[in-house]
Order: structure tokens, then C-alpha cells, then sequence
């Protein structure tokens, strides 16, 4: 570590402000729509250029690329399933923690965040603490201002969100002792910010994406184009490309939901924290299959509970109350919500109760296209839906956000005139011309409404 960040770290103390402050300097990184528009419809994006920044970024911290492989970093990408597969890896080594004591800290870098911004930087499972988050973040903070003007630099010129939080959790991990991490990446591909890491321990594709570095690669099947072009891609990168076929021990095993895409996320996890584990000294069988691809034999007790014990906060959840079941998922492409769908279909239900979809979709996405996708899936699993409510990602009446989930880069002007929820309910009266179809402002009104068919009050806070 240089001498600047040790000097800093003394001289901080731990006067700390408060924990609103640093989320408000966070949300101010966030580009705004204004300016992510003029990029997007002028082309200026150059993601070679951002790694660059990142690798800067990192080094006026304080930190060079190799101080992270102290990190013995897991690195997930993928276009979907990343959310399961790096909960069941998370959940597979801190089974190890506790039964043998290693690896002794397990840190987990993930988004989004669903409650607190610091879900998204985890140790042991569990978020770390408003005082952690606030201490670091603010060294963060203030090194990458101090040396912007030692160095010349404009000091309001801040990494993006994504990448603060990235710079962030290698901070935290350090200086708090993780010796295995886990990290997914952001939009993914090859300059993606999460690429300054240059010697993971293994890495992973979960579906139609490609990891840059020359280390050992472990992918679920893939459609034939895209298994050509990561073959490819191994090859030029000298990695060695390994399939990950379903492990015979989850034939036998509840694995929620039992889904075939859960089944191939977990077989993946089981094939990642084999890898990790032997970087401590801890090794399971492993055996070629006639087909060539890994599999493993024998799985060790800490497997069972680490897979069967696995929770995911929005992925095929279900929270019951007494009057009000909410079945929660954060799908948002055509895959995930054919296979959240198919999720739905199959959880048993009572017809007197009425369903109720509660939809929101605020980015740049083919919203409509979602819609239609889950209109056309509910109806020929014959599931009828009684109400459906349109809303925004704002969380109070008041026009107002959660201090973690304010988003400057939704079209402010479209959030005022309700321009796309609108839009969306004329599509599923398109759909449904006797659809009772309600658009509203924030989500603290959709429960209030959802409130009203049942009776129930709910609280909007989670914990």
C-alpha cells in the first residue's frame, strides 16, 4: 500500500459523517439523463478509454491491478443468471468459512442494490455496516479529489456510479481483510470496469458473454453461434475454455426454483467454488466426462446446505402476508421473463384470489416488447390477471426517492407526464380491451393500491 493512502487513513480518524451524505455525493456520480442522451445519439463512448480511467482511478487510491489478486477474486458475467450463480458460490464458501475457517472473509460485489446501496458490497453475506460504508467511502472520495489536484486534475471529475462503487469495494476488501471475493461484472464485454482485474481465480460466463482474461474460463452450454465465437475468444486469449454440463448431485437436490436455468446456474457455482476452494488447499474430486466437459464427483457436505440454503432477494421471490402474496422477480429481457413466467405458472394458487402485475420499466429498453412477452405467456398458461398497475421507479407520494434508489438518469420529464407508463397501458388495453389497467406516479401508490383490493395495510420499508 503507498505511503499517501496509510498517511490518509491516520489523518481520518473516525469522525465520520453522516451515512446520508456519503449516498448524496455517491448519486451526484450518476451521469444525468441530459447528458447520457447527447452521448447515446452522438456516439461518444469509448470503452477502452474508461478501463484506462479505471486503472488510474485505482492507482490514486493508492492501489496497483496486482494488489487485487490478494483478493483471489471469482469473476461472473453473463447476460443472465449472474445474480444465482454468485449467491450460490457466496453461499458454497461461507459454508466452508464457518465449518473450516477459509477462506476467512468472503466479499461479494454485486447489482443492484434492492433496499440499501450497500447491499451491493458484502462481507460474510452480510452488508457491510453504515460505518463502514461511510468511513470508506469518504477515503475514497477524498484521495481521488487530493490527488486530482496534486496532479492538476479537475477534483469534480468523479468516476460514474458504477465505477465509485467498483473502486470502493476493492478498497473495502482490502483494507478489511477479504481473502476471496467475488465479483460480477457491470454491462460486461471486454472493457468492462470490472476488467482491472487481470488474475482472478476463475471466470465464469453464464449466458452470450466473454471474460477477457487468460485464466481458466468455465461457461454453462451456450447456442451454437455463441459457443463458436467463445471458443474463439478463449483461443485468442489463451484461456482455457471448460463446459459446464447440470451436476448429477442436484438430480436429487431442492433447488428453488426447480427450474432448468437454476439447475445450470448452480452446476456453474459448483464448478467456480471447486476452482476457488483449492486456492486454499481444499480440493474435490474432479472428473472428465466422455463428452469433455467438467463435472465433479462426490460433492463435501458444505455443498448441500450452501446450495439448498441459497437466498436471492427479486429472483423468483415470494413474500406472504396474510391477505397479499407478492411473487417478485427483476426480469428485463425476453429470456428472463419467459422463464419467470413459467415460474409463476407453476406456484399454486387459489381462484378466488385475484392477481394483480405490478410493472415498471423506466430505461432505454424494449419496454413494449417486454409487455407483449409477458401478456402473450400469462395468457397461454391460461393465467388471467385482474388488475394491472403501471407505475415509475419513485419510491413516495410525495414525488419523491429512497435516498438509495434516486435515479438522475430516468427522463425527468418523462416521469412527470407518466409518458411511458401510459404508453404501456394502452398496449395492454390493446391487448386486453377489458383489462382494469390504473397508471401511477410512485410505488408507495401502487401498494396503497394494491392495499385496497385486499384490505391489508403493508409497510413500504423492508428489511
Amino acid at each position: 500500500m503507498s505511503v499517501l493512502l496509510q498517511s490518509h487513513f491516520r489523518a481520518s480518524g473516525l469522525n465520520l459523517p453522516f451515512p446520508i451524505s456519503a449516498i448524496k455525493k455517491l448519486n451526484s456520480c450518476q451521469s444525468g439523463f441530459a447528458k447520457l442522451h447527447a452521448r447515446r445519439m452522438q456516439g461518444l463512448s469509448d470503452p477502452a478509454l474508461h478501463l484506462g480511467q479505471m486503472r488510474d482511478w485505482l492507482r490514486r487510491i493508492g492501489y496497483q491491478p496486482s494488489d487485487l489478486d490478494r483478493l483471489n477474486i471469482v469473476h461472473v458475467a453473463g447476460a443472465k443468471g449472474k445474480g444465482s450463480t454468485r449467491a450460490y458460490i457466496d453461499s458454497i464458501l461461507n459454508e466452508y468459512r464457518k465449518t473450516l475457517g477459509k477462506p476467512s472473509k468472503v466479499g461479494l460485489f454485486t447489482s443492484p442494490h434492492l433496499v440499501c446501496t450497500r447491499e451491493r458490497i458484502r462481507i460474510n453475506s452480510e452488508p457491510i455496516t453504515e460505518e463502514q460504508f461511510c468511513k470508506y467511502f469518504f477515503q475514497v472520495w477524498d484521495l481521488l479529489e487530493r490527488t486530482a489536484r496534486e496532479e492538476g486534475l479537475d477534483p469534480a471529475f468523479k468516476p460514474n456510479y458504477f465505477r465509485m462503487l467498483t473502486l470502493l469495494s476493492f478498497h473495502v476488501f482490502i483494507q478489511e481483510g477479504v481473502d476471496m471475493a467475488i465479483y460480477e461484472v457491470g454491462v460486461g464485454g471486454e472493457y468492462d470496469t470490472t476488467n482491472i482485474i487481470e488474475r482472478p481465480v476463475a471466470a465464469s460466463i453464464t449466458a452470450l458473454d466473454i471474460d477477457h482474461v487468460p485464466t481458466l474460463a468455465l461457461s454453462v452450454r451456450q447456442v451454437d453461434k455463441a459457443e463458436i465465437v467463445l471458443l474463439h475468444r478463449a483461443a485468442e486469449k489463451s484461456a482455457e475454455l471448460n463446459w459446464i454440463e447440470l451436476h448429477p448431485a442436484l438430480e436429487t437436490m431442492a433447488i428453488k426454483p426447480a427450474e432448468k436455468f437454476q439447475y445450470n446456474n448452480a452446476s456453474l457455482a459448483i464448478a467456480l467454488a471447486v476452482e476457488a476452494l483449492q486456492r486454499f488447499g481444499i480440493s474435490v474430486q474432479r472428473k472428465e466426462s466422455q463428452t469433455g466437459s467438467a463435472s465433479y464427483a462426490d460433492l463435501p457436505a458444505e455443498f448441500v446446505p450452501g446450495l439448498g440454503n441459497m437466498k436471492w432477494r427479486g429472483r423468483c421471490e415470494v413474500i406472504r402476508l396474510e391477505k397479499q402474496h407478492y411473487y417478485l422477480d427483476g426480469a428485463h429481457t425476453q429470456d428472463s421473463f419467459q422463464v419467470a413466467c413459467s415460474w409463476f405458472s407453476k406456484l399454486p394458487s387459489n381462484s378466488k384470489h385475484k392477481r394483480v402485475l405490478m410493472f415498471n420499466q423506466q430505461s432505454t429498453r424494449d419496454y413494449i416488447g417486454l409487455l407483449r412477452t409477458v401478456f402473450r405467456l400469462l395468457t397461454n398458461k391460461g393465467i388471467y390477471i385482474a388488475k394491472v398497475i403501471f407505475c415509475t421507479g419513485m419510491t413516495y407520494k410525495n414525488r419523491d426517492y429512497k435516498r438509495d434508489f434516486v435515479n438522475k438518469n430516468a427522463n425527468p420529464k418523462a416521469l412527470e407526464t407518466l409518458e411511458l407508463q401510459k404508453e404501456l397501458q394502452g398496449e395492454w388495453l390493446r391487448l386486453d380491451p377489458s383489462a382494469d389497467v390504473a397508471v401511477l406516479p410512485t410505488i408507495e401508490n401502487a401498494i396503497d393500491c394494491v392495499q385496497g383490493l385486499s384490505g391489508e395495510k403493508v409497510s413500504l420499508t423492508c428489511s
